[in-house]
């Protein structure tokens, strides 16, 4: 498992890009005061089993965790997010967010945004979303003159809007 704390007042961002099959556990801590994170992930891969674990060990703490992800034919994704606020954390301050698009109906998601909480006085929201490509944007655009394949892989890099440093892993959508 890997950790990440971060202290008293300390903003950080996080991006974790799966592009390869893994298994991996994350888990950040925030230990201080006003401490906060940003957690973007990405899924472009199968075989992904992705376990996220944020801590709120401090009052007035914030956490926003965004995943999404393309799954492509016969793949399997497993993304949890887990956020744990105990008693006494007062202020604390978080959101979850999981969308993911399925290229083939052997495609599977299993998307589990999760709270623990035992503190009332809190903001805490989660989602998450599991839909087909849309065929019908598909069709609008190849009848604009654009091929299929164009097409698919416009609406994945919008769907994805991948962290720089990695358009590399859109081709293998094409």
């Amino acid at each position: 498992m890997m950790d990440l704390v971060i202290g008293a007042g300390e903003k950080q961002k996080v991006v974790l890009v799966h592009d390869i099959p893994e298994s991996a556990s994350r888990r950040i801590v925030l230990a201080g005061e006003g401490a906060s994170v940003e957690v973007e992930e990405v899924f472009v891969s199968g075989g992904i089993a992705s376990a996220l674990r944020i801590e709120h060990a401090a009052k007035g703490t914030r956490s926003n965790v965004s995943s999404r992800g393309v799954v492509g034919k016969g793949e399997q994704v497993r993304a949890h997010a887990k956020v744990v606020i105990p008693k006494g954390m007062q202020g604390c301050d978080t959101r979850v967010v999981q969308k993911f698009l399925l290229l083939d109906e052997s495609a599977k998601v299993d998307a589990l945004p999760a709270f623990e909480i035992e503190e009332s006085d809190v903001q805490a929201s989660h989602a998450a979303a599991v839909a087909p490509l849309d065929e019908g944007a598909v069709f609008y655009l190849a009848s604009r003159g654009m091929d299929e394949s164009e097409a698919r892989t416009l609406l994945v890099r919008g769907f994805l809007r991948v962290p720089s440093g990695f358009e590399h892993v859109v081709k293998k959508w094409q």
